[in-house]
């Protein structure tokens, strides 16, 4: 992407967060927000390379990692002792990784309200988890920071790319649309790209990505 078609892209949602107000939520359709992301989105496109840089150069966060482990690659079962296992489909895109690309791949599309209310506490379950298990001892602010960072890249890379999807797809029935329409929950390829789109600019309202992006290309 460059800067050109990223200004394009913002604008783009900012029409579809006005015309189409069921499928975003109000705090990521206010003008305040979308102004804000004017600023910060180009921000992190000039400096991709340097938060690429930044999410490698944590090697006490880079592990194996299953890129997309949400639910639908996942199965889970009770083992004779009633105990509840889990396992994972697809491996193909695994590999050594930053965690934070690994958490977003497995939340990416999970509620906004599982965001919005338990975010801190999984993340505490996972640093936990690796500590337990002789990783190292991770820190939750530093790893919730390096979610953000990949989460605005993820977004301005291609999650932008949603809104003019639906409105080629829907014209403008698009306008009377809402997530939970039959339209678009029984489509995954709408359903599931809207969902991550709704969840990344949520965090990037909540969590002040411009903020996040300066402290890491601080020398």
């Amino acid at each position: 992407i460059n800067a050109d078609k990223l200004n394009r892209r913002l604008d783009q949602l900012a029409d579809f967060a006005e015309t189409s107000p069921g499928l975003l939520p109000p705090n990521v359709r206010s003008p305040q927000f979308i102004s804000r992301l004017r600023d910060d989105a180009p921000r992190f496109l000039a400096h991709e390379p340097a938060v690429w840089s930044y999410l490698a150069d944590h090697p006490d966060f880079i592990a194996l990692c299953h890129w997309n482990a949400n639910v639908d690659n996942a199965w889970y079962w009770r083992d004779s002792d009633n105990a509840l296992n889990c396992g994972l489909m697809d491996w193909g895109c695994a590999g050594q990784m930053n965690v934070a690309m690994a958490l977003w791949g497995a939340m990416s599309g999970a509620e906004t309200d599982m965001w919005d209310h338990h975010l801190d506490e999984l993340l505490r379950l996972f640093v936990s988890t690796i500590s337990d298990c002789g990783g190292p001892e991770l820190v939750v602010a530093e790893l919730r920071n390096q979610i953000m960072l990949y989460v605005g890249i993820m977004t301005v890379a291609w999650l932008l790319d949603i809104p003019p999807l639906i409105r080629k797809r829907f014209g403008d029935a698009a306008r009377t649309l809402t997530r939970k329409d039959p339209v678009i929950k029984a489509d995954e390829s709408v359903r599931a790209p809207l969902q991550m789109l709704t969840n990344a600019l949520n965090l990037w309202e909540t969590q002040r990505f411009g903020q996040i992006l300066d402290a890491a290309l601080r020398p």
